[in-house]
Protein backbone atom coordinates (compact mmCIF):
# COMPACT_ATOMS: atom_id res chain seq x y z
CA UNK A 1 0.00 0.00 0.00
CA UNK A 2 2.73 2.49 0.91
CA UNK A 3 4.65 1.76 -2.28
CA UNK A 4 1.53 2.00 -4.39
CA UNK A 5 0.04 5.18 -2.98
CA UNK A 6 3.04 7.12 -1.68
CA UNK A 7 6.02 6.28 -3.85
CA UNK A 8 4.52 6.18 -7.32
CA UNK A 9 4.97 9.41 -9.24
CA UNK A 10 1.98 11.72 -9.54
CA UNK A 11 2.07 13.05 -13.09
CA UNK A 12 0.19 16.22 -12.20
CA UNK A 13 3.01 17.28 -9.83
CA UNK A 14 5.65 17.25 -12.57
CA UNK A 15 6.02 21.04 -12.63
CA UNK A 16 5.52 21.03 -16.38
CA UNK A 17 2.71 22.16 -18.63
CA UNK A 18 1.34 25.60 -19.60
CA UNK A 19 1.76 28.40 -17.03
CA UNK A 20 3.48 25.96 -14.64
CA UNK A 21 5.23 28.80 -12.78
CA UNK A 22 1.86 29.85 -11.34
CA UNK A 23 -0.61 27.01 -12.02
CA UNK A 24 0.45 23.83 -10.23
CA UNK A 25 -2.30 21.70 -11.70
CA UNK A 26 -5.66 21.79 -13.42
CA UNK A 27 -8.35 19.19 -13.18
CA UNK A 28 -11.96 18.30 -13.65
CA UNK A 29 -14.69 15.99 -12.40
CA UNK A 30 -17.86 14.48 -13.83
CA UNK A 31 -20.67 13.42 -11.48
CA UNK A 32 -22.95 10.61 -12.66
CA UNK A 33 -25.65 8.45 -11.08
CA UNK A 34 -27.38 5.24 -12.14
CA UNK A 35 -30.94 5.89 -13.22
CA UNK A 36 -32.61 2.99 -11.39
CA UNK A 37 -31.05 3.31 -7.92
CA UNK A 38 -31.27 5.94 -5.16
CA UNK A 39 -28.34 8.29 -4.53
CA UNK A 40 -25.66 6.76 -2.24
CA UNK A 41 -26.86 8.68 0.82
CA UNK A 42 -30.27 6.99 0.53
CA UNK A 43 -29.17 3.58 -0.77
CA UNK A 44 -28.95 0.31 1.15
CA UNK A 45 -25.73 -1.66 1.36
CA UNK A 46 -27.12 -4.15 -1.17
CA UNK A 47 -27.86 -1.32 -3.59
CA UNK A 48 -24.38 0.14 -3.08
CA UNK A 49 -22.83 -3.27 -3.79
CA UNK A 50 -24.96 -3.37 -6.92
CA UNK A 51 -23.53 -0.02 -8.02
CA UNK A 52 -19.97 -1.21 -7.40
CA UNK A 53 -20.49 -4.39 -9.38
CA UNK A 54 -22.01 -2.57 -12.32
CA UNK A 55 -19.47 0.25 -12.47
CA UNK A 56 -16.48 -2.07 -12.16
CA UNK A 57 -18.03 -4.34 -14.78
CA UNK A 58 -18.41 -1.38 -17.15
CA UNK A 59 -14.73 -0.52 -16.67
CA UNK A 60 -13.49 -4.00 -17.60
CA UNK A 61 -11.78 -4.46 -20.93
CA UNK A 62 -11.00 -0.80 -21.62
CA UNK A 63 -7.36 0.23 -22.00
CA UNK A 64 -7.74 3.44 -20.00
CA UNK A 65 -8.66 1.43 -16.90
CA UNK A 66 -5.89 -1.19 -17.14
CA UNK A 67 -2.96 0.63 -15.52
CA UNK A 68 -4.36 1.18 -12.05
CA UNK A 69 -5.77 -0.34 -8.85
CA UNK A 70 -9.14 -0.38 -7.11
CA UNK A 71 -9.42 0.11 -3.35
CA UNK A 72 -12.44 -0.42 -1.12
CA UNK A 73 -12.34 2.71 0.99
CA UNK A 74 -14.14 1.29 4.03
CA UNK A 75 -11.42 -1.39 4.30
CA UNK A 76 -8.56 1.13 4.43
CA UNK A 77 -7.00 2.39 7.64
CA UNK A 78 -8.20 5.89 8.62
CA UNK A 79 -4.67 7.21 8.08
CA UNK A 80 -4.68 5.96 4.49
CA UNK A 81 -8.10 7.50 3.83
CA UNK A 82 -6.88 10.85 5.19
CA UNK A 83 -3.88 10.55 2.88
CA UNK A 84 -6.18 10.05 -0.11
CA UNK A 85 -8.18 13.15 0.86
CA UNK A 86 -5.02 15.22 1.35
CA UNK A 87 -3.75 14.14 -2.03
CA UNK A 88 -7.20 14.96 -3.42
CA UNK A 89 -7.55 11.50 -4.89
CA UNK A 90 -10.93 11.18 -3.17
CA UNK A 91 -13.32 13.85 -1.95
CA UNK A 92 -14.09 14.57 1.72
CA UNK A 93 -17.63 13.38 0.91
CA UNK A 94 -16.27 9.92 0.18
CA UNK A 95 -14.34 9.89 3.45
CA UNK A 96 -17.54 10.78 5.36
CA UNK A 97 -19.76 8.37 3.43
CA UNK A 98 -20.80 5.02 4.87
CA UNK A 99 -21.20 1.59 3.38
CA UNK A 100 -19.61 -0.13 0.37
CA UNK A 101 -17.58 2.41 -1.60
CA UNK A 102 -14.27 2.51 -3.38
CA UNK A 103 -11.93 4.29 -5.73
CA UNK A 104 -9.99 3.23 -8.80
CA UNK A 105 -6.66 5.08 -9.17
CA UNK A 106 -4.49 5.12 -12.25
CA UNK A 107 -0.84 4.32 -11.66
CA UNK A 108 0.16 7.93 -12.37
CA UNK A 109 -2.62 9.19 -10.03
CA UNK A 110 -3.87 11.54 -12.75
CA UNK A 111 -7.16 9.68 -13.24
CA UNK A 112 -9.55 8.30 -10.65
CA UNK A 113 -13.03 6.81 -10.53
CA UNK A 114 -14.84 7.23 -7.21
CA UNK A 115 -17.81 4.96 -6.61
CA UNK A 116 -20.50 5.60 -3.98
CA UNK A 117 -19.27 8.87 -2.55
CA UNK A 118 -21.86 11.65 -2.78
CA UNK A 119 -22.82 10.30 -6.22
CA UNK A 120 -22.66 6.81 -7.66
CA UNK A 121 -19.76 7.72 -9.95
CA UNK A 122 -17.32 10.61 -9.91
CA UNK A 123 -14.65 10.71 -12.58
CA UNK A 124 -11.61 12.89 -11.93
CA UNK A 125 -8.70 13.86 -14.18
CA UNK A 126 -5.73 16.04 -13.24
CA UNK A 127 -3.00 17.54 -15.39
CA UNK A 128 0.18 19.50 -14.74
CA UNK A 129 -0.05 23.23 -15.38
CA UNK A 130 -3.07 24.95 -16.92
CA UNK A 131 -4.27 22.29 -19.34
CA UNK A 132 -8.08 22.20 -19.33
CA UNK A 133 -8.27 20.81 -22.88
CA UNK A 134 -6.47 17.61 -21.89
CA UNK A 135 -8.61 17.34 -18.76
CA UNK A 136 -11.88 17.52 -20.68
CA UNK A 137 -10.71 15.19 -23.45
CA UNK A 138 -9.83 12.43 -20.98
CA UNK A 139 -12.98 12.94 -18.90
CA UNK A 140 -15.24 12.91 -21.93
CA UNK A 141 -13.66 9.72 -23.29
CA UNK A 142 -14.10 7.89 -19.98
CA UNK A 143 -17.68 9.17 -19.66
CA UNK A 144 -18.51 7.89 -23.14
CA UNK A 145 -17.11 4.44 -22.40
CA UNK A 146 -19.06 4.07 -19.15
CA UNK A 147 -22.19 5.69 -20.59
CA UNK A 148 -22.31 3.09 -23.34
CA UNK A 149 -22.83 0.41 -20.69
CA UNK A 150 -24.46 2.20 -17.75
CA UNK A 151 -27.80 4.03 -17.82
CA UNK A 152 -27.02 7.36 -16.17
CA UNK A 153 -29.82 9.40 -14.60
CA UNK A 154 -30.72 12.16 -17.07
CA UNK A 155 -33.59 14.64 -17.26
CA UNK A 156 -34.55 16.21 -20.57
CA UNK A 157 -34.85 19.66 -19.01
CA UNK A 158 -32.21 19.61 -16.27
CA UNK A 159 -29.56 17.29 -17.67
CA UNK A 160 -27.58 14.80 -15.58
CA UNK A 161 -28.96 14.41 -12.06
CA UNK A 162 -26.75 14.64 -8.99
CA UNK A 163 -27.06 14.43 -5.23
CA UNK A 164 -25.74 18.01 -5.22
CA UNK A 165 -27.97 20.69 -6.75
CA UNK A 166 -24.88 22.62 -7.89
CA UNK A 167 -23.83 19.69 -10.08
CA UNK A 168 -27.15 19.09 -11.82
CA UNK A 169 -26.77 19.78 -15.54
CA UNK A 170 -23.54 18.68 -17.13
CA UNK A 171 -22.14 17.48 -13.81
CA UNK A 172 -18.85 18.95 -14.98
CA UNK A 173 -16.57 20.65 -12.48
CA UNK A 174 -13.35 22.30 -13.66
CA UNK A 175 -10.58 23.78 -11.53
CA UNK A 176 -7.08 25.20 -11.50
CA UNK A 177 -4.75 25.31 -8.49
CA UNK A 178 -2.72 28.52 -8.61
CA UNK A 179 0.02 30.13 -6.55
CA UNK A 180 -1.13 33.75 -6.23
CA UNK A 181 1.61 35.13 -4.00
CA UNK A 182 1.73 38.52 -5.74
CA UNK A 183 -1.99 39.13 -5.33
CA UNK A 184 -1.89 37.84 -1.75
CA UNK A 185 1.02 40.11 -0.80
CA UNK A 186 -0.87 43.02 -2.41
CA UNK A 187 -4.05 42.14 -0.44
CA UNK A 188 -6.07 41.71 -3.63
CA UNK A 189 -7.22 38.08 -3.44
CA UNK A 190 -10.52 38.89 -1.72
CA UNK A 191 -11.37 41.41 -4.43
CA UNK A 192 -10.57 38.83 -7.11
CA UNK A 193 -12.73 36.32 -5.25
CA UNK A 194 -15.70 38.69 -5.36
CA UNK A 195 -15.24 39.20 -9.11
CA UNK A 196 -15.08 35.45 -9.64
CA UNK A 197 -18.32 34.91 -7.71
CA UNK A 198 -20.12 37.36 -9.97
CA UNK A 199 -19.19 35.24 -13.01
CA UNK A 200 -20.31 31.94 -11.49
CA UNK A 201 -16.95 30.83 -10.10
CA UNK A 202 -15.28 30.52 -6.74
CA UNK A 203 -11.77 31.13 -5.46
CA UNK A 204 -10.96 29.11 -2.34
CA UNK A 205 -7.84 28.65 -0.27
CA UNK A 206 -6.33 25.21 -0.74
CA UNK A 207 -5.69 24.90 2.99
CA UNK A 208 -8.35 27.13 4.50
CA UNK A 209 -10.42 30.27 3.92
CA UNK A 210 -9.42 32.77 1.26
CA UNK A 211 -8.93 35.36 4.01
CA UNK A 212 -6.14 33.27 5.54
CA UNK A 213 -4.53 32.26 2.26
CA UNK A 214 -2.16 29.71 3.77
CA UNK A 215 0.70 29.15 1.37
CA UNK A 216 -0.85 31.61 -1.10
CA UNK A 217 -2.39 28.57 -2.81
CA UNK A 218 -5.88 28.99 -4.25
CA UNK A 219 -8.31 26.81 -6.17
CA UNK A 220 -10.31 28.48 -8.94
CA UNK A 221 -13.41 26.55 -10.04
CA UNK A 222 -16.88 26.86 -11.55
CA UNK A 223 -19.82 26.82 -9.11
CA UNK A 224 -22.68 25.55 -11.27
CA UNK A 225 -23.25 23.32 -14.27
CA UNK A 226 -26.96 23.81 -14.97
CA UNK A 227 -27.70 25.61 -18.22
CA UNK A 228 -24.06 25.70 -19.31
CA UNK A 229 -22.45 23.38 -21.80
CA UNK A 230 -19.08 21.76 -21.19
CA UNK A 231 -17.60 24.09 -23.80
CA UNK A 232 -18.98 27.15 -21.99
CA UNK A 233 -17.59 25.95 -18.67
CA UNK A 234 -14.16 25.51 -20.23
CA UNK A 235 -14.26 28.87 -21.99
CA UNK A 236 -15.39 30.75 -18.89
CA UNK A 237 -12.83 29.18 -16.56
CA UNK A 238 -10.05 29.67 -19.10
CA UNK A 239 -11.01 33.35 -19.43
CA UNK A 240 -11.12 33.85 -15.65
CA UNK A 241 -7.81 32.08 -14.96
CA UNK A 242 -6.07 33.87 -17.82
CA UNK A 243 -7.11 37.19 -16.30
CA UNK A 244 -5.93 36.06 -12.86
CA UNK A 245 -2.55 35.08 -14.28
CA UNK A 246 -2.15 38.48 -15.91
CA UNK A 247 -3.05 40.20 -12.63
CA UNK A 248 -0.65 37.97 -10.71
CA UNK A 249 2.24 38.71 -13.07
CA UNK A 250 1.59 42.46 -12.83
CA UNK A 251 1.46 42.22 -9.04
CA UNK A 252 4.80 40.39 -8.98
CA UNK A 253 6.38 42.97 -11.26
CA UNK A 254 5.13 45.77 -9.05
CA UNK A 255 6.45 44.10 -5.90
CA UNK A 256 9.82 43.67 -7.57
CA UNK A 257 9.90 47.28 -8.74
CA UNK A 258 8.99 48.63 -5.31
CA UNK A 259 11.16 46.34 -3.20
CA UNK A 260 13.48 43.95 -4.99
CA UNK A 261 15.78 43.71 -1.98
CA UNK A 262 12.88 42.86 0.33
CA UNK A 263 11.81 40.05 -1.98
CA UNK A 264 15.35 38.70 -2.15
CA UNK A 265 15.52 38.79 1.64
CA UNK A 266 12.22 36.93 2.00
CA UNK A 267 13.36 34.23 -0.39
CA UNK A 268 16.80 33.96 1.17
CA UNK A 269 15.41 33.64 4.68
CA UNK A 270 12.97 30.96 3.53
CA UNK A 271 15.79 28.97 1.92
CA UNK A 272 17.87 29.23 5.08
CA UNK A 273 15.06 28.00 7.32
CA UNK A 274 14.15 25.20 4.90
CA UNK A 275 17.75 23.94 4.98
CA UNK A 276 18.21 24.23 8.72
CA UNK A 277 14.89 23.79 10.56
CA UNK A 278 14.47 20.95 13.04
CA UNK A 279 10.84 21.71 13.93
CA UNK A 280 8.38 22.95 11.32
CA UNK A 281 4.66 23.48 11.76
CA UNK A 282 2.46 23.04 8.70
CA UNK A 283 1.48 26.70 8.38
CA UNK A 284 5.14 27.75 8.50
CA UNK A 285 6.03 25.09 5.93
CA UNK A 286 3.40 26.50 3.57
CA UNK A 287 4.78 30.01 4.01
CA UNK A 288 8.30 28.79 3.23
CA UNK A 289 7.13 26.96 0.12
CA UNK A 290 5.31 30.05 -1.10
CA UNK A 291 8.44 32.16 -0.71
CA UNK A 292 10.63 29.56 -2.40
CA UNK A 293 8.21 29.15 -5.28
CA UNK A 294 8.01 32.92 -5.74
CA UNK A 295 11.80 33.09 -5.66
CA UNK A 296 12.05 30.37 -8.28
CA UNK A 297 9.55 32.10 -10.55
CA UNK A 298 11.29 35.48 -10.23
CA UNK A 299 14.75 33.90 -10.62
CA UNK A 300 16.00 34.88 -7.19
CA UNK A 301 16.88 31.20 -6.73
CA UNK A 302 17.52 28.49 -9.30
CA UNK A 303 18.45 25.55 -7.06
CA UNK A 304 14.96 24.10 -6.76
CA UNK A 305 12.58 22.85 -9.45
CA UNK A 306 8.82 23.29 -9.55
CA UNK A 307 8.55 19.52 -9.31
CA UNK A 308 10.42 19.52 -5.99
CA UNK A 309 8.26 22.35 -4.67
CA UNK A 310 5.02 20.70 -5.83
CA UNK A 311 5.87 17.32 -4.32
CA UNK A 312 6.92 18.90 -1.03
CA UNK A 313 3.65 20.87 -0.85
CA UNK A 314 1.72 17.62 -0.65
CA UNK A 315 4.32 15.56 1.23
CA UNK A 316 4.36 18.05 4.12
CA UNK A 317 0.73 17.36 5.03
CA UNK A 318 0.02 15.40 8.24
CA UNK A 319 -1.34 12.18 6.77
CA UNK A 320 1.43 12.07 4.16
CA UNK A 321 4.02 12.25 6.92
CA UNK A 322 2.16 9.67 9.01
CA UNK A 323 2.10 7.33 6.02
CA UNK A 324 5.88 7.57 5.73
CA UNK A 325 6.31 6.88 9.44
CA UNK A 326 3.80 4.04 9.32
CA UNK A 327 1.67 5.22 12.21
CA UNK A 328 -0.30 8.20 13.46
CA UNK A 329 1.89 10.93 14.92
CA UNK A 330 1.47 13.70 17.49
CA UNK A 331 2.11 17.32 16.48
CA UNK A 332 5.69 17.34 17.78
CA UNK A 333 6.61 14.27 15.75
CA UNK A 334 4.93 15.72 12.67
CA UNK A 335 6.92 18.95 13.07
CA UNK A 336 10.14 16.98 13.37
CA UNK A 337 9.39 14.80 10.32
CA UNK A 338 8.32 17.83 8.30
CA UNK A 339 11.59 19.59 9.10
CA UNK A 340 13.48 16.43 8.12
CA UNK A 341 11.62 16.46 4.80
CA UNK A 342 12.57 20.09 4.12
CA UNK A 343 16.22 19.60 5.03
CA UNK A 344 16.54 16.54 2.80
CA UNK A 345 14.78 18.28 -0.09
CA UNK A 346 16.37 21.73 0.00
CA UNK A 347 19.88 21.15 1.36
Amino acid sequence: MLETLLEKKARWLSGEGPEADIVIESGGTLARNLADLPFPGQASDDELHNVLDRVLGAMEGHDIFRAGQFFMVEHLEPRVVRFLVERRLITPDMERARGPRGVWLSDDQAFSVMVNGRDHVRLQVRSAGFNVDEVWTRLSHADDLLGNVLDFAFHEKYGYLSASVSEVGTGFGLFALAHLAGLAMSNRVLAESEKARESGHRIEGLFGPVSEGLGDMFTVANTATLGRSEEEIQFNLRHLVTGLLESERRARQQLHAEGARALEDRVGRAAGIARGAHLLEFSEALSLLSSLRLGRAMEHITDYTYKQLNKTLYAAQPAHLAMRVGQDCDELTLSMKRADLFRSTFS
